[in-house]
């Protein structure tokens, strides 16, 4: 499957993944306000904090601080996101994956340097790979909106981050937890004085188990339990995908999950291109997962 087409597949299930719509309303922006783009939307979420969707199915979140910006995620790639974000903040730049899948690090090559939890760095290096040698300036696009990663490009630096590390952007410091599971490598983000989670692909409405690099279920679980133990950090949960919601979706993920091991939750086929499972749903919850793929193997 080529480049674009995987493209087009995550889009398709990506509007999939749309939940009911969230009463979590976005703040005044301060009178600072993004470019006009084709591809991208941005709103303030929280003060300094900007969720931009890319291609109405991604979220990249920028957070401000006093000396510096932190770029959470990248998106697609198929837009110019440096761009955007120089229309948001002037401020020095630090980005960083929440994971390697290519809609959350597709524009990795725009930036050059970024932060990513070591056991996915395989993963961001061959998506980056593939928009090197397949993505094209999309001719849809005004050309102020494309990006040329055959002129453009910046070589890719990948740099480790650990558990429990500590980005400080200058009176605001964010947090690094891994949560393995949706891939090896991911991780989320604590912003414990502005209550916020960002959550990467760890807790959406819908969450996918079921890809060949997804760890087993009951890794996952623990995972989640881990991120339930700091429950009282945050209220407000800023997923990978659609609207923020608040930090009950995480206990009713939990106890879904626990239903799929526990064979007490019902389940249905998922069909999909290239990632078909079975789903289970509770309450605002859903998660994809592999039968096969439920315990460590021994």
């Amino acid at each position: 499957m080529d480049f674009r087409m995987r493209i087009l597949c995550c889009f398709f299930a990506l509007g999939l993944m749309a939940g009911p719509a969230s009463a979590f309303a976005a703040t005044p922006t301060d009178g600072v306000a993004p470019m006009k783009s084709e591809w991208f939307t941005a709103s303030e979420v929280a003060p300094a904090t900007w969720r931009i969707v890319d291609h109405g199915t991604v979220n990249v979140y920028l957070v401000i601080g006093r000396d510096r910006a932190l770029l959470i995620d990248t998106g697609y790639g198929q837009a110019n996101l440096r761009q955007y974000v120089q229309s948001l903040t002037s401020l020095p730049l630090t980005v960083i994956n929440t994971h390697g899948h290519l809609d959350h690090s597709g524009a990795d090559l725009q930036f050059g340097t970024v932060l990513a939890d070591p056991a996915d760095f395989a993963g961001i290096e061959r998506t980056a790979d593939s928009v090197r040698r397949e993505s094209k300036p999309d001719p849809k696009l005004p050309a102020a909106e494309r990006f040329d990663y055959g002129a453009n490009a910046r070589p890719l630096a990948l740099k480790p981050v650990k558990d429990g590390e500590i980005i400080d952007l200058g009176g605001r410091q964010l947090e690094v937890i891994t949560t393995p599971g949706h891939t090896p490598g991911e991780i989320v983000l604590l912003d414990r004085a502005q209550k916020l989670l960002f959550a990467g692909d760890h807790i959406n409405r819908l969450v996918w188990l079921q890809l060949r690099n997804c760890l087993p279920l009951e890794a996952y679980l623990a995972s989640l339990e881990k991120i339930a133990a700091r429950a009282d950090e945050f209220t407000t949960i800023m997923p990978g995908h659609n609207e923020p919601f608040d930090r009950g979706v995480l206990a009713e993920k939990i106890t879904c999950v626990k239903g799929i091991l526990a064979g007490t939750i019902a389940d249905e086929a998922y069909p999909h291109a290239f990632a078909s499972g079975r789903v289970a749903k509770f309450e605002r919850s859903s998660v994809v997962f592999d039968p096969q793929n439920l315990q460590a193997r021994q």
